[in-house]
C-alpha cells in the first residue's frame, strides 16, 4: 500500500507508481495481479473531472499501468449525488473502462460490462475486524457504515 495523493496525469508521476509496484513485486516475489487506486479523485492532481483533456490523460495513465504491470487496474470512483448511480466527471472514462460495479445497500451490481455477459449481483454484510497495528503497536479495527 502506498499511502496519500499521486498523479495519474503525469509521465514523472505515472512513472514512480510503476517503479513502486515493481519494487513491492520484487520485494514479494511475485508479480501484481491488481493494483488498485483509492479513488479516482487522489490521482487527479486538483484537476477537473469534467475535463476531457484532464480525463484523457489519467485513462493514458492507467493504460500506462496496466500495460507496463500486466495487472488489472482498479480505481474506485464516486457516483453524482443526484441519482446515485453515474459516475462523476467526463464521459470519456466510460469509455475507457471493461467493466463498472455499483456497490451500495449491501450488493455489488455489474453497471456496464464490456464482451462478457454481466454477473448477478452479489449481497453482502459488513463485519468489523481487527486489520492490524497502527506505527504505536494499538490494534486497528475497521468501521463498518
Amino acid at each position: 500500500m502506498i499511502p496519500g495523493h499521486f498523479n495519474l496525469m503525469a509521465h514523472k508521476g505515472v512513472d514512480q507508481i510503476i517503479s513502486d509496484i515493481e519494487d513491492a513485486a520484487k520485494i514479494a516475489g511475485v508479480d501484481p495481479a491488481a493494483v488498485y487506486f483509492d479513488t479516482l479523485s487522489r490521482g487527479f492532481a486538483g484537476q477537473n473531472e469534467n475535463d476531457s483533456t484532464a480525463m484523457g490523460l489519467f485513462v493514458q495513465g492507467v493504460d500506462r499501468i496496466r500495460e507496463k504491470t500486466s495487472a488489472t487496474v482498479v480505481v474506485l470512483h464516486h457516483v453524482t449525488k443526484s441519482n446515485n448511480k453515474d459516475a462523476r466527471g467526463r464521459s470519456i472514462l466510460r469509455g475507457a473502462y471493461d467493466t463498472a460495479l455499483l456497490i451500495a445497500d449491501n450488493q455489488i451490481k455489474v453497471v456496464e460490462q464490456r464482451d462478457l455477459e454481466a454477473a448477478p449481483p452479489i449481497s453482502f454484510r459488513l463485519k468489523s475486524a481487527t486489520v492490524g497495528p497502527d506505527a504505536t503497536g494499538k490494534m486497528l479495527k475497521n468501521r463498518p457504515r
